[in-house]
């Protein structure tokens, strides 16, 4: 949910998201640490796909979208397909 909130995602272009749509190569890395999430989405209204970023939040840890990603691909052992898969 915190990605949904933070990208301003609906449910279908939050469940979506593929684990090849993050774009490293527009990430942004400082000293091995991940500041900002490059994601393509295809909105409901957009004919090409648009990236957005997620940037990390320090000041509020508990709800760094990037941290909570970033665990749930770790601990679900997700390495490609859907990022967020209808159980």
């Amino acid at each position: 949910m915190l990605v949904s909130i933070h990208l301003f995602l609906r449910h279908d272009e939050f469940s979506n998201i593929k684990v090849n749509d993050i774009q490293r190569d527009l990430s942004i890395f400082k000293d091995d640490i991940i500041e900002a999430l490059a994601i393509r989405v295809c909105g409901k209204t957009d004919k090409i796909w648009r990236t957005l970023i997620l940037w990390r939040k320090d000041d509020v840890p508990e709800f760094c979208p990037i941290r909570h990603v970033l665990s749930y691909v770790h601990l679900a052992g997700i390495e490609n397909g859907y990022l967020f898969p209808n159980l």
